[in-house]
């Protein structure tokens, strides 16, 4: 059997071979911890950025239906814009055509009253020197 020197320096070994295991093991407990919360750190920030994406799309969509609905409003503004332009220039364009008209009977009366007028004094002229 070993004497005891040997057991002893073998126990020895032993409890320097487990102290550095243990040392060891704390290490890479502690480097699995590190690296562990920096990957749930990582998970909770694409969580979060996720979260940002999904409500930056969400008020997009928001705003592009907003958006749609402006565009059907200002159409149909556009529309009656465009009748009212219609209305004005057929409004205009019978305007015009009443002064004309206006213009026209206010020459026959006009020349009604010269040939009324010129026949007048034709028969004045007539009776007073005929």
């Amino acid at each position: 059997m070993a004497d005891d020197a040997t057991i002893l320096s073998v126990l020895a070994g032993l409890q320097t071979s487990v102290e550095t295991s243990r040392t060891e093991t704390a290490r890479a407990i502690d480097s699995l911890r590190t690296d562990l919360t920096a990957r749930i750190g990582e998970m909770v920030t694409r969580r979060e950025h996720e979260a940002e994406i999904k409500r930056l799309d969400e008020a997009d969509r928001r705003v592009a239906r907003r958006l749609e609905g402006i565009e059907h409003q200002l159409t149909g503004v556009r529309e009656q814009m465009e009748e009212a332009d219609e209305k004005r220039e057929a409004a205009r364009a019978a305007a015009e055509e009443r002064r004309r008209a206006d213009r026209r009977w206010l020459v026959g009366i006009v020349l009604t009253a010269i040939a009324t007028a010129s026949a007048v004094t034709g028969a004045v002229v007539n009776a007073i020197g005929g």
